[in-house]
């Protein structure tokens, strides 16, 4: 008895460990949000700040990438599956369906995303990309890298995420 619970005692612990990180980074990323490529779940510095630059949101920081179904998550906060192939994007802030502009000041590239989750789960990054807006931007094979994301309420497709913007610049509905 002795010998079974020897050999089964890391693995229990491993999944209990696994548990419980998974229950703090859902926390962290209300319903799920993508997880980082290339680190872990655990919390860091705060990220970059936020600004409104004429009622602009403009955030500088490091973003991340995921793949589909990482850390256990296939489902978005706006209950799309997890495509690591689309254009989307976990951010902690901007309305879902918000669309943005990552631009990597070491590539000089720029993509825009549809934000449709939650995250990162790491608080030292400001948004997760999808692999594939990663590897468009020059990214992907960093794993982290240095970008500003910029969402301007004019270039919105919904009135919701036009106001939803507008409010967070403080201007009311819009």
């Amino acid at each position: 008895m002795r010998s079974i619970i020897r050999s089964t005692a890391p693995a229990l612990t491993a999944m209990v460990l696994s548990l419980g990180l998974a229950a703090c980074s859902s926390l962290q990323s209300a319903e799920g949000g993508a997880s980082g490529a290339g680190g872990s779940r655990t919390a860091g510095a705060q990220a970059g700040a936020q600004a409104q630059v004429n009622g602009v949101f403009r955030q500088e920081g490091e973003a991340s990438f995921f793949r589909a179904g990482e850390g256990g998550n296939t489902k978005t906060a706006s209950g799309e599956p997890v495509d690591p192939q689309g254009m989307t994007a976990a951010h902690r802030t901007l309305p879902l369906g918000t669309k943005a502009t990552v631009t990597s000041p070491e590539t000089g590239k720029s993509v825009e995303v549809t934000i449709n989750d939650r995250g990162p789960a790491r608080t030292d990054r400001v948004i997760d990309i999808s692999e594939r807006a990663a590897t468009e931007l020059g990214i992907d094979k960093l794993g982290v890298a240095k970008v500003t994301v910029e969402a301007d309420p004019a270039k919105q497709d919904s009135a919701e995420a036009r106001q939803a913007l507008t409010a967070m610049a403080g201007g009311g509905q819009g």
